[in-house]
């Protein structure tokens, strides 16, 4: 409040017009007070024991050493204070994200390794609802407008630019995505040997070697060196070929690049000496022309390698490194002798000593620097910091070659993805290595074994301290479900951000907290026999599901049943089974917290697509195990009703369905119930081999409908059960697997009918997914 107060008397004594400047630092200190003083009801997290942290092996624990922030970082003097709140020890760690839930996993998940010098870069609406939410997250916009009118270019122009003024004003700055984990301290591989004198160090794309920005890290750069300029050039060649497109097309070059491979380019000319835009003018259509460009390009260049065309990598030194040793000596299991790559190279500010190869796409800007893109440059220089020499200007060539840097692309142990394979074998995140409930049960399983830890030995941990959830299995859009399997997930926060409990995958608008359908934990983790058996098993539930309008909790098998692993899954590394029906791509362990390997379960299959996560007016959808899980805490402690199905519905001998069906009508008013139990009965008289009750799918919904209210939340606006609401227990449980015919029920067709294009669940629909 003294803030404010100083504010305002120094405004109140001016003389001259007051400043924007003056008044954005007036709104940020109101707008801290408002969430930060007047909002005592926000989340705040207890401190924890700092010496029990990782973050204690490097001293860079920042809990308790930064103040909150919110504000526009659009010039020089609010970025300043921004990282003097929000910084520790000169680092600050930025998360781009604008969707809240998203933003605020990260913002935990690194506070749990002892870092609370982050910054979240969202925009107004979001910053405000975070710290609204939770008074202690940093969060910052920027009001900048951008040339460029590529989707999204806004939030990558933003993010990128700040790397290079954050380091400017001498602070360094880790960028990384939402899909990032911290498992371990960072700092101490970061400071230390090969990695403590790189000034950049980005992560290496695994599918095209090719810088990827969901990490980047600057530290102790020049303000006027190659490590700051190859940052500010990406805006500088954005926003130059936004305003002169006209130019560029008329020479037949693109005037828009994807920012990430701008990145990329500003690499490779820093590394190679010269301003080049290799990746984005790239003919990726025409593959002769495609082959010619790579020519002129190794011509030109004569890099250390010509095989494979022309890329980074010809300009880098590759050495293995060691794993760290303090990594490596507190995970159980992981190879002692594990190594590697180090891809380094040294930096120069680029120059194009005065000639525009036309083989190499002649001139990469279209004309002098005008309207933003002076603008960026101008934004640069109002720091106060030196400029390096300018690219362009060859008389300045000699000065550019002077000023040199290194950079690295981050080894294994700071930005693996999840199907690298592992040092151990296997999928780095199916390894068991990234799961913090796994490692934490791990002590307690060896001593059951009678193999406890040694005394004095450390306690086990990840031989992992930053990962990067990169094409998890299913897709990348379970990056969220990768961090919930593996215990980064704050349900606790997570709940208060939603109020009304819309957590879920099949969450919607008029049922944040689905009605679901479930197997009785005994049916679930029984010892199926095979992955077919336990296919059709989980099949059989979702459509069950899908004609009562409830959504299916997906099951998922233990992980040390025999046909994915048995015993091997009882221990860390995880070895789970390969075969043509089970393939690691569709494989995502998950580990409870406080349980031990024995119920360690592996959500798996056709399920995971991502047609058969959204839920619509025809598709009650599903949950996946973690969800599940804090569905069931959350409907007991909110008293919203679990019930299980009568076992004879389920029952083998079809006399005894027959007559429970019978005995339904008096569940439900009018008419509807006497109906199910009709065709219940009709259906259970068929019978099957052996005595067996094959039930129609329609049939059976009918009478457990019957029994336990009417369709459920996901039924459709249209037909919606509401006047047995009151009678329908949100969770339902099945005691046994039923068993139904190939008939499909009305709500299935209506389903198939709409499952046409787009996203579509081809495990439903029985079609092949692998």
């Amino acid at each position: 409040m003294h803030r404010i107060a100083a504010l305002l008397t120094q405004l109140a004594g001016k003389t001259k017009p007051v400043t924007v400047n003056a008044l954005l630092r007036l709104k940020v200190e109101l707008l801290l007070f408002v969430f930060t003083v007047l909002n005592a009801a926000a989340f705040t997290e207890p401190l924890l024991n700092l010496s029990l942290l990782p973050c204690a092996k490097s001293g860079y624990c920042s809990l308790g050493q930064v103040r909150p922030f919110i504000g526009d970082v659009a010039n020089v003097s609010s970025l300043r204070s921004c990282l003097e709140a929000r910084s520790y020890r000169k680092e600050a760690i930025l998360i781009a994200e604008t969707r809240l839930v998203t933003a605020l996993t990260t913002v935990h998940n690194a506070r749990s390794v002892g870092y609370a010098h982050s910054i979240l870069l969202a925009n107004e609406e979001a910053c405000t609802r975070a710290v609204h939410a939770w008074s202690e997250v940093g969060c910052v916009w920027s009001s900048r407008q951008w040339a460029s009118q590529v989707p999204h270019m806004k939030y990558y122009l933003d993010r990128l630019s700040l790397v290079a003024r954050v380091a400017r004003l001498g602070f360094n700055l880790l960028m990384v995505d939402s899909d990032v984990l911290f498992l371990e301290d960072i700092y101490t591989h970061l400071k230390s040997p090969p990695l403590r004198d790189r000034q950049l160090m980005a992560l290496r794309d695994p599918y095209n070697g090719l810088l990827n920005c969901a990490i980047i890290y600057i530290q102790n750069a020049r303000p006027d060196g190659p490590a700051v300029q190859l940052m500010a050039e990406v805006p500088d060649r954005i926003e130059r070929w936004a305003e002169g497109a006209a130019a560029l097309k008329a020479r037949d070059r693109l005037p828009h690049c994807w920012d990430q491979m701008v990145v990329s380019d500003s690499l490779i000319s820093a590394v190679a000496g010269r301003p080049i835009a290799f990746g984005c003018w790239q003919y990726w259509n025409n593959q002769s022309q495609k082959e010619e460009w790579n020519s002129a390009h190794v011509r030109f260049f004569h890099p250390n390698q010509t095989g494979g065309g022309f890329g980074i990598q010809h300009f880098m030194t590759m050495s293995r490194e060691p794993w760290p040793a303090d990594l490596v000596r507190s995970a159980p299991g992981f190879p002692p002798t594990a190594t590697s790559e180090l891809w380094t190279a040294t930096l120069r500010v680029p120059n194009s000593q005065g000639t525009w190869p036309e083989g190499l796409g002649g001139h990469i800007y279209p004309g002098p620097r005008a309207g933003n893109a002076s603008g960026w440059i101008e934004l640069i220089k109002s720091d106060g910091q030196p400029m390096w020499p300018d690219p362009e200007d060859p008389a300045q060539a000699a000065a550019a070659a002077a000023l040199t840097e290194r950079f690295a692309f981050l080894p294994d142990w700071l930005g693996a993805y999840w199907m690298q394979r592992a040092p151990a074998g296997g999928a780095a995140g199916n390894s068991g290595y990234w799961s913090g409930p796994l490692l934490a049960t791990h002590a307690a399983a060896a001593a059951r074994a009678g193999a406890p830890l040694p005394a004095g030995a450390p306690p086990p941990a990840s031989p992992y301290a930053l990962v990067h959830v990169f094409h998890p299995p299913g897709g990348g859009h379970l990056k969220q479900l990768g961090k919930m399997a593996m215990g980064h997930f704050p349900w606790h926060l997570m709940h208060r951000l939603r109020h009304d409990g819309g957590l879920y995958l099949a969450s919607t608008q008029h049922a944040p907290v689905p009605d679901v359908l479930a197997y009785t934990p005994g049916v679930e983790g029984r010892e199926w026999a095979s992955y077919a058996e336990w296919n059709e098993a989980a099949l059989a539930l979702a459509r069950l599901a899908l004609e009562m309008g409830r959504a299916a909790a997906f099951p998922a098998p233990r992980c040390n049943v025999s046909w994915l692993g048995g015993g091997r899954n009882n221990r860390l590394p995880l070895d789970i089974t390969e075969s043509d029906d089970v393939k690691q791509t569709w494989i995502m362990p998950y580990g409870r917290p406080g349980e031990g390997f024995g119920s360690l379960r592996c959500m798996l299959g056709g399920y995971l697509a991502k047609g058969c996560m959204h839920p619509n007016w025809f598709y009650p959808s599903g949950l996946l195990a973690p969800e599940y899980d804090d569905l069931v805490a959350h409907v007991q402690h909110n008293n919203l009703g679990v019930a299980v199905a009568d076992a004879s519905l389920l029952a083998n001998a079809p006399a005894a369905a027959a007559a429970a069906a019978a005995s339904l009508t008096s569940a439900t008013a009018g008419g509807d119930g006497a109906a199910a139990a009709a065709a219940a009965g009709a259906a259970a008289a068929g019978g099957g081999g052996g005595g067996a009750a094959v039930w129609d799918v329609e049939s059976l919904a009918a009478a457990l409908m019957a029994a336990h209210g009417g369709l459920g939340s996901g039924g459709g606006t249209q037909d919606v059960g509401v006047k047995q609401e009151h009678t329908r227990p949100r969770l339902l449980l099945l005691p046994a697997v039923p068993v139904l015919s190939g008939k499909s029920g009305p709500r299935m067709k209506v389903f198939e009918d709409n499952s046409k294009s787009g996203d579509v669940c081809n495990w439903l629909l029985g079609k092949p997914f692998m």
